[in-house]
């Protein structure tokens, strides 16, 4: 017969779904409960660069596009009738009356250009967003090795 004692560790075990005879995993240690909150911070940060990139890629598709339309205005001739766009979907008809275009230089300052003077700050444009996402390219590569090397340390 089993004593009182006996009983109340066993139904203590039971009710903390504690059984020190079944084979469960140990808890994380410290150590590896900061390693798997890296593990999801890094898995956040990098979503977030990837985001960054798409943006920027997109932001360089449209620089490149812009060069084209320039190229294009600077074979239009003065007076020619043209289509101007005024919204994503939206144009306006007009005659070009000249071949400079107002240019954003930087920090909401526009500034009247040549085509060709529009182009190169088109082109140092794209240069700077290509630059920028090399850099956030790296990033992510820094990111997936800590991660592989988290991953293979939890045996994940």
């Amino acid at each position: 017969m089993e004593s009182k004692k006996e009983q109340n560790i066993e139904s203590d075990e039971e009710c903390s779904g504690h059984n020190h005879h079944a084979h469960s995993e140990p808890a994380p240690s410290h150590q590896e409960q900061r390693e798997m909150l890296e593990l999801n911070i890094l898995d956040m940060q990098l979503r977030q660069l990837e985001q960054q990139s798409l943006i920027i890629e997109q932001q360089i598709v449209e620089q490149q596009a812009l060069v084209l339309n320039l190229d294009e205005l600077k074979k239009a001739k003065k007076g020619q009738s043209m289509l101007f766009p005024f919204s994503k979907d939206i144009f306006v008809e007009g005659k070009l009356d000249s071949n400079e275009v107002i240019v954003n230089i930087g920090a909401k300052t526009f500034a009247k250009k040549s085509i060709d003077g529009a182009k190169v700050i088109v082109e140092k444009q794209k240069q700077r967003l290509l630059e920028v996402n090399e850099e956030i390219r790296g990033e992510m590569q820094r990111i997936l090795e800590r991660i592989a090397e988290l991953e293979k340390k939890l045996g994940h």
